[in-house]
């Protein structure tokens, strides 16, 4: 009878009495996360399906299983080169799991995510809080909401003034990118470039990809193209020459 009762109590509670023990389980590496395909496909599979699988789930074991489980990774000799090398879908079970997590933020909490994403992976926490149209203590009080549920993660940086965030998991920055409504997703883009120019402002040429990749996004032709031809002057500067044609193309 106590056992029952102790599992209706929500976690919370749990947690904040001392009665609970949290396990955090660190993701799979590569040879990891094919042992456990193999088990759910009932056979090994090749490198390239290996390699594929563990890019696609970053070795988190749910969405092993349900990838696998989904039939997604498709394996042997006679696989065609493009099937094998398409992204892979998201498994039903893999979406309604992220959108419960998601459904779960605080308005603000889900603003940031929606702005994280955005950004991309990973993003400097000085960005985060010139682009984010709230206060500094509503956008670090979210912040921290992100990182409690585990949404968002801290990177280590060589600098200890220099804080970097990253989603937990791609396919967490993918849902929440993916569920933002098209006119809401030209705003925050255009937030970004304004914060990238304002905080960049002495270096511009440095980050002339990302401004450009960002003002694109944002639908501002213009701001963009000036962008993508001076990153194609850097990358010929540097002798990076298909990062040059790419952004010469872009620009075209």
């Amino acid at each position: 009878m106590t056992g029952v009762q102790t599992c209706a109590l929500p976690i919370f509670h749990l947690q904040h009495e001392g009665r609970l023990t949290e396990l955090p389980l660190l993701p799979l590496d590569a040879a990891e996360s094919a042992q456990l395909a193999a088990l759910i496909a009932g056979k090994q599979l090749d490198d390239r399906s290996a390699l594929r699988l563990f890019q696609h789930t970053e070795g988190n074991p749910l969405f092993i299983v349900e990838t696998m489980r989904a039939g997604e990774v498709l394996t042997g000799a006679n696989v065609a080169s493009d099937e094998a090398d398409a992204p892979l879908l998201l498994p039903p079970r893999v979406q309604a799991v992220i959108a419960g997590r998601l459904a779960q933020l605080s308005p603000a909490g889900r603003t940031l995510a929606e702005l994280a994403a955005a950004i991309g992976r990973p993003f400097d926490l000085d960005l985060l809080l010139h682009a984010n149209d709230g206060g500094e203590t509503e956008t670090m009080a979210a912040l921290d909401e992100l990182w409690q549920r585990r949404i968002l993660r801290e990177q280590p940086t060589a600098a200890a003034s220099f804080e970097r965030y990253d989603f937990t998991h791609e396919k967490l920055r993918e849902v929440v990118y993916g569920a933002i409504s098209a006119p809401r997703r030209r705003l925050l883009h255009h937030r970004i470039a304004e914060a990238l120019a304002v905080s960049h402002a002495g270096s511009l040429d440095q980050i002339g990809a990302e401004l450009a990749a960002h003002y694109d996004a944002a639908g501002q032709v213009e701001q963009a193209i000036h962008f993508y031809a001076q990153a194609c002057e850097v990358a010929e500067s540097l002798y990076a020459l298909d990062d040059a044609l790419r952004w010469t193309q872009r620009a075209l």
